[in-house]
């Protein structure tokens, strides 16, 4: 029971991390590599608050329980 809670935290991480990434990525690719000093520093404001948002949803939704049930760690490294 407490390997599947610890595995459920390390999967929020991961999604935290994820949405994280794709964020920065996306400016990075709308503005060709070239982004504005101010609008980099509201995504990476805005991106942690989006990142944290996403997961509350998805726990809201039992996303995670249906979604991650037969992933491992392993799997996504």
């Amino acid at each position: 029971m407490v390997k599947i809670k610890f595995k459920r935290f390390y999967l929020r991480i991961i999604d935290l991390i994820i949405v994280y990434i794709a964020i920065l990525l996306s400016t990075l690719i709308k503005f060709d590599g070239n982004i504005p000093a101010e609008l980099l520093r509201i995504d990476l404001l805005h991106g942690i608050y989006i990142s944290f948002i996403y997961v509350i949803i998805f726990q809201i939704f039992g996303m995670y329980k249906s979604l991650w049930e037969y992933v491992a760690l392993r799997e996504l490294i």
